[in-house]
């Protein structure tokens, strides 16, 4: 299943695309676009991100509960 992520006007903005369709379509991708696209990556390791946001001075409890919020619109 594909999803979709709209930007404020109500635009697709992104196309969420799980891993194992995107390999998949790799199959089916001419080549220079995989060489653009599809380099090849090192595995995922969290720690190397650990504390990068630190001493940006933001609000966690205050952008936990702008996170609630969003989710929690009862009008469209």
């Amino acid at each position: 299943m594909v999803n979709y992520i709209y930007n404020p006007l109500g635009y697709i903005e992104y196309a969420v695309v799980p891993y194992v369709l995107w390999q998949q379509l790799q199959e089916y991708m001419p080549e220079e676009v995989k060489k653009q696209i599809c380099s090849p990556t090192l595995p995922f390791d969290p720690n190397q991100y650990r504390g990068i946001l630190k001493d940006l001075g933001g609000d966690i409890d205050n952008e936990l509960k702008n996170l609630r919020d969003e989710w929690n619109r009862t009008t469209w």
